[in-house]
């Protein structure tokens, strides 16, 4: 005799689970794998050869490359968990927005100086905005 009356319509090989897979794919909210610096060998490499730029906030290094990538780097300077994670989240979306659109092909690392976690979004897009110049002027050389 069956347990109850979904197990009979089933059948002996059905999964009893019916839930959403736990790993949903990506909604477009977010830099895709091919957008983003991940091997610390390409970290590094733009570290070492990209060319520098420094504001009151931030420090910026861009290479040449094949295709546009960036990089954030926030060091803990005393902060929390927390608020290191939400900069980071901060500038990334920032630089998905409104950098990457019309970037051409280099790599951009961003480094967070202890100054910007007092930034606000405005603040920090603002100063984001104010570099893409800069990247742009690189990526011709």
């Amino acid at each position: 005799m069956k347990s109850s009356a979904g197990a009979g319509k089933r059948g002996a090989n059905a999964s009893p689970c019916s839930f959403q897979p736990s790993t949903p794919a990506s909604d477009g909210y977010r830099l895709s794998r091919n957008q983003r610096l991940r091997a610390n060998s390409d970290i590094a490499s733009v570290r070492r050869n990209g060319r520098k730029l420094q504001t009151q906030n931030l420090e910026i290094r861009v290479a040449p490359a094949s295709r546009p990538r960036v990089g954030v780097i926030v060091p803990k300077h005393g902060q929390t968990a927390v608020s290191r994670n939400k900069l980071q989240r901060r500038i990334r979306e920032i630089l998905r927005l409104h950098l990457l659109p019309g970037m051409e092909q280099v790599d951009v690392l961003i480094r967070c100086r202890q100054s910007a976690y007092a930034l606000s979004f405005d603040e920090l897009k603002k100063e984001i905005r104010a570099i893409s110049s800069f990247v742009g002027r690189i990526s011709r050389a």
